[in-house]
């Protein structure tokens, strides 16, 4: 590991969580170029605390302390930041230590006693894979960017530390557009416009499937849309194929030499994989990354562009979400006016809670009416839920746990208000999502 730097001022510290598996991993090239943006303290354990707590907490494990790091321009970014980055299998990361530390913790962790502080880390911040690096600005507690690991790779000396995203309108603004035939468009006459902006590539299968549609629903969103325009963004790998794909579409796209713009793109609205649309406001606002399923869930345009909804309908789409995030689902018998019964039960109740705590990322909870049909269906099997109707749970995937409101409670909008401000405040007892597979486990 490399040591302090001499000139460190005090400004940054890293929390790293540190297990046998990876001691390899961070005696890497990629943690030596770490080491020259950060000062790297190793704790066992993680928590993302207010700058000086890393030290507390490192101090109270008995292993070495050191302060921040002035390398490679780090300086500028002023005091007060504090950087945890997330290791699988790092011992100690149990529910022990979150109640150990609650006192220190930011309020995303308030519920300390539910789950292990490493999946609700994880959850927090998204983290779907390791290594990950995710940089967060300690004075306001957002995040400035979860794809640390590739910024440290692209800029070893820290020049650019701490990588703060340029707004997707700048990068655009600054970026030559083309259409089809190779001529210049103008950005200032779409500057104003909805935009999608659609991550593609020639020698992907389901992107060529996936083009040919959306190429024919474009002239209706702009129908339903007037000011709405796309741009393609390639991940192609030559030129030519770049060309050639482009020539199947109707509108612009960043111009080949502009591979640093489309990276940046990708990285600022976190596109993991491909095809994938994204659809902006005219002020640059994300609407939806999600574009491509949106569409296959509504491919007559009737949501489009595909506003975030409070309360949604569960569908196949949504399976995703109920394995990052907890969620609340209403079950109906299907009928429409059972469904509309639903929404407007849980629309009141899931507008205050998001207006609250919409900043907890993959801990927040999600609203969802569901009728009768397979993904409903699936959802209860594996959650072992009675066939009744309405019923309504909080269902934690990732934890492995549920809650229920409680048999003989009317379903109305004060019943549920109630139930999720219990188990906001942590008033509730989970009961295991799977009774029968909790019980082997605890016998094994």
């Amino acid at each position: 590991m490399p040591g302090p730097d001499p000139r460190l001022p005090g400004m940054y510290t890293t929390v790293r969580g540190i297990s046998r598996d990876t001691i390899k991993e961070i005696e890497t090239e990629e943690c030596e170029v770490l080491g020259r943006c950060l000062q790297v303290v190793q704790v066992v354990g993680l928590k993302v605390t207010p700058a000086g707590v890393g030290a507390a907490l490192g101090e109270a494990r008995g292993l070495p302390v050191e302060g921040g790091a002035d390398v490679g321009g780090v300086s500028r970014c002023g005091p007060g930041w504090q950087v945890a980055e997330l290791l699988s299998g790092v011992r100690g990361c149990g529910s022990g230590d979150a109640t150990q530390h609650n006192t220190t913790a930011h309020r995303w962790t308030r519920r300390g006693s539910r789950g292990s502080l490493k999946v609700r880390l994880s959850r927090q911040y998204r983290v779907t894979g390791i290594p990950c690096l995710v940089l967060i600005d300690s004075r306001s507690g957002q995040v400035i960017t979860r794809a640390g690991r590739e910024k440290v790779t692209g800029d070893p000396e820290g020049h650019h530390f701490p990588w703060r995203p340029r707004p997707v309108g700048d990068i655009l603004a600054a970026s030559r557009l083309v259409d089809p035939q190779g001529q210049e468009v103008v950005y200032d006459a779409i500057k104003s416009a909805y935009k999608g902006l659609y991550f593609s590539a020639h020698w992907c299968p389901p992107c060529k499937a996936f083009t040919p549609q959306l190429v024919a629903a474009y002239e209706k969103m702009k129908k339903k849309e007037e000011n709405f325009h796309m741009i393609f963004i390639s991940s192609d790998r030559s030129e030519e194929s770049w060309r050639t794909y482009h020539n199947t579409m109707p509108w612009p796209s960043l111009a080949w030499e502009e591979k640093e713009a489309r990276n940046e793109l990708a990285s600022s609205l976190e596109v993991n994989g491909i095809p994938t649309l994204v659809v902006l406001d005219p002020d640059n606002s994300v609407i939806t990354t999600d574009g491509r399923s949106q569409f296959s869930d509504d491919s007559t345009l009737e949501r489009f562009p595909w506003r975030p909804q409070s309360v949604e309908v569960l569908g196949e789409r949504h399976t995703g979400k109920l394995h990052e995030s907890p969620c609340l689902v209403l079950f109906t018998d299907g009928d429409a006016t059972e469904l509309q019964f639903g929404r407007d039960v849980l629309l009141p109740v899931a507008e205050e809670y998001l207006l609250e705590h919409s900043h907890q990322g993959g801990l927040t909870l999600h609203f969802f009416v569901a009728g009768e049909d397979e993904v409903a269906d699936s959802v209860r099997d594996y959650a072992c839920l009675e066939d009744v109707v309405p019923l309504v749970a909080i269902l934690d995937l990732a934890e492995g746990s549920k809650f229920l409101l409680e048999d003989g409670v009317e379903v109305s909008t004060a019943t549920v208000h109630n139930f999720v401000t219990r188990y906001t405040n942590d008033k509730l007892k989970p009961l295991p999502i799977r009774p029968g597979a909790a019980e082997a486990t605890g016998a094994s």
